[in-house]
């Protein structure tokens, strides 16, 4: 993924770059795509739930997609908690 690249725009780009490769098989494309996934998405993504290895781009797509909304709102969660503790904090009080 390019910077701040989400997964559905990264997946549009990957899908944009191998309709030039028919030939490639899908394990390829599997690999290729996952090498492609912001780092801690690779960690979150090596087997789908069920604990198996992704069949499809398709099926790896949803998984990342999912993982990230995860990690969006469990950022904003944390972002509004500490916002929170630091006007709950007498020292940091005007």
């Amino acid at each position: 993924m390019v910077g701040n690249m989400s997964v559905q725009d990264y997946a549009s780009l990957f899908r944009q770059q191998i309709v030039h490769i028919p030939e490639m098989h899908e394990n390829d494309r599997i690999r290729w795509f996952h090498s492609g996934l912001a780092p801690q998405l690779r960690i979150l993504c090596i087997v789908d739930q069920s604990g198996n290895d992704f069949t499809s781009v398709e099926t790896l797509t949803k998984s990342a997609v999912g993982h990230e909304r995860q990690n969006i709102v469990t950022l904003q969660h944390n972002n509004t908690t500490l916002g929170a503790l630091s006007l709950a904090c007498p020292l940091h009080r005007a």
